[in-house]
């Protein structure tokens, strides 16, 4: 019994950090997931007429639902020599490829897709699912002409990750 409570503090630091751990491991293994949504953006397919100039992505409770939710959006240029591509043939696209997580999606999750004109030249954007986050592009420097531009952002709702910081957190 005395080796017992003498080991007490290395027994309470094993536990809390096998705690930690978990939530790092989870956290990173998310985070994997998340890269691999966003760049299905840059290795699929685009819509013909279209190039993808700049992806951004996030993931965590971004809706305020407790749901956590991986985010991809991409910021879409129409060529100039593009004809009949407009946001409502860009949507179906997007819908119709289906986008999405591989191995990381519950069940009971749902994807939904976004597609709104970028209305400045700043790559800055607010997508209507999370009203009160603002996210930005990093690099608009290729964009050519910003009245072609939309951002079609993805959405891969309705996750579980209790054990992700950014579910309560993000």
């Amino acid at each position: 019994m005395k080796t017992f409570f003498a080991n007490l503090p290395k027994i309470i630091a094993t536990i809390f950090g096998l705690v930690v751990a978990a939530f790092i491991v989870v956290a990173i293994v998310n985070s994997l997931f998340l890269f691999k949504f966003e760049n299905q953006f840059e290795t699929g397919e685009n819509l013909k007429g279209t190039e993808c100039r700049d992806t951004i992505s996030a993931c965590g409770d971004l809706t305020g639902t407790d749901d956590f939710t991986y985010m991809a959006a991409a910021l879409i240029e129409i060529k100039a020599d593009a004809k009949g591509v407009d946001k409502k043939r860009i949507k179906e696209y997007y819908e119709s490829v289906s986008f999405g997580l591989e191995g990381a999606a519950d069940a009971s999750h749902t994807v939904k897709v976004e597609v709104f004109e970028l209305d400045n030249n700043t790559g800055m954007f607010t997508p209507s699912i999370c009203p009160d986050r603002t996210y930005m592009f990093n690099d608009v420097s290729t964009v050519r002409n910003f009245d072609n531009c939309y951002v079609v952002v993805i959405y891969d709702m309705g996750n579980y990750a209790p054990l992700d910081y950014r579910t309560y957190f993000a």
